[in-house]
């Protein structure tokens, strides 16, 4: 599910970033055209961000300890990679942190589900030798 949802949102992403600078100056003129690698950085950190999404719905239902530290612990890596990337890179800097942290999500959340699937396997291995 998670990868179908990143396929879903890969092609419009790649049409998006690599027309970044036509669709800016059309929609806003070409004082913007200096944002197009900001929505280049942003296109790809659809990408994980379609797959945490998915992956979210699964995360909560399963395990909602693990999905509050998983999504806590996410807003905490955005925070800092922010206040670390925005001074020396501005708009630029705003992106990466951006495609880090949708990425760390998307990690976070695998692991989330990866552990209560190791906890169920477990659990039903006891069960099936009692």
């Amino acid at each position: 599910m998670a990868a179908q949802s990143a396929l879903l949102t890969l092609v419009p992403a790649i049409v998006i970033a690599v027309f970044a600078k036509p669709l800016l100056t059309f929609l806003f003129g070409t004082p913007y055209i200096g944002a197009a690698p900001i929505v280049v950085l942003l296109m790809i950190s659809t990408v994980p961000g379609a797959a945490a999404v998915a992956l979210s719905l699964l995360a909560v239902v399963s395990d909602p300890r693990r999905f509050a530290l998983a999504s806590g612990s996410s807003l905490v890596v955005n925070v800092v990679v922010n206040l670390i990337l925005i001074p020396p890179f501005s708009g630029v800097g705003a992106g990466v942190a951006m495609v880090i942290s949708q990425t760390y999500l998307v990690a976070a959340f695998y692991w989330v589900l990866w552990r209560k699937t190791a906890e169920l396997n477990v659990a039903a291995g006891t069960a099936e030798h009692a």
